[in-house]
């Protein structure tokens, strides 16, 4: 998770940049904005913050410069698996809030940490969400870091990932 920090220095960063300056580069740069956009439709909910989501996606793709549509996919994923998991940690904090408003009047006189201990013995307790929640959560970070390997592997290869005459993908091995 991006702090305001981040992100404001995130925007001066930006803000110095001079965009791509070929012609293909300004090509991929066109595509990517449609591409994330998509990206972000199908995984941002309405109640979250799709600009966010974006600084999340656009800071992977800066950090690992992704040099194929292979790579690119691959990040996208763990953008999409590390929203997720953002998003579990958010349902799980909301979820022990909401247990402390709702906690009985006797309990307003313990401190707050007793009244967070409280809260999650309830939702424990009483419920399978919070187990649900983490089991999906590692689920989460598991695929992440997977992805992750995957990407660093294919990085590592000398194979082409991408054959260069995509209508004939053995005419180069047949020379």
């Amino acid at each position: 998770m991006l702090t305001d920090k981040q992100l404001a220095a995130a925007r001066a960063n930006g803000a110095k940049s001079r965009g791509p300056v070929t012609a293909e580069g300004k090509l991929n740069s066109n595509r990517n904005n449609i591409r994330h956009g998509l990206l972000a439709e199908t995984v941002v909910f309405s109640s979250e913050s799709l600009p966010r989501f974006t600084a999340l996606l656009r800071s992977l793709t800066r950090d690992l410069e992704p040099k194929n549509q292979t790579e690119l996919s691959l990040v996208e994923t763990m953008a999409v698996a590390r929203w997720r998991q953002m998003r579990l940690w958010e349902l799980e904090r909301a979820g022990i809030e909401r247990a402390i408003r709702l906690q009985d009047p006797a309990h307003t006189e313990e401190d707050a940490a007793t009244r967070a201990y409280l809260a999650f013995r309830g939702e424990t307790d009483q419920s399978r969400s919070l187990e649900l929640i983490h089991r999906y959560e590692a689920r989460y970070e598991r695929q992440y870091h997977h992805i992750f390997r995957t990407f660093l592997k294919l990085r590592n290869t000398q194979i082409p990932l991408e054959p260069t005459n995509p209508l004939n993908p053995e005419a180069e091995f047949s020379k």
